[in-house]
């Protein structure tokens, strides 16, 4: 989910998403608890990031969770501007690794299958 717009107000910039978006994510949420937090708000005065969090895979969370993250430039970087954090939302990412063509193999001497 990525956001489609933001407001910038005293120093603080609202990631604002596509409302069916926004309120699947919600539903999803509430009903199984595992797709993670989306990102709400960034605090240029405390360099705070704010996120909207249900649990994870692992950990499964079906309440809606604040969770305030600090940057710390020194080890983090730049907080970066409003706009390349939406920028980086868009971005296209290069993959890690290629994909290859798995053959199956039946080795069980049945050839009937």
């Amino acid at each position: 989910m990525k956001p489609i717009n933001y407001t910038f107000e005293n120093n603080v910039a609202k990631f604002i998403y596509d409302k069916q978006e926004y309120e699947d994510f919600h539903a999803y949420g509430k009903e199984h608890g595992n797709n993670g937090g989306i990102l709400v708000e960034k605090d240029y005065n405390t360099l705070f990031s704010k996120y909207e969090w249900y649990g994870t895979i692992e950990s499964p969370c079906k309440s809606l969770n604040y969770v305030s993250i600090e940057c710390d430039p020194t080890y983090d970087g730049n907080f970066g501007s409003p706009e390349e954090t939406m920028e980086s939302f868009y971005k296209k990412y290069e993959p890690l690794y290629e994909t290859y063509r798995f053959d199956i193999i039946n080795l069980g001497g049945d050839e009937t299958n």
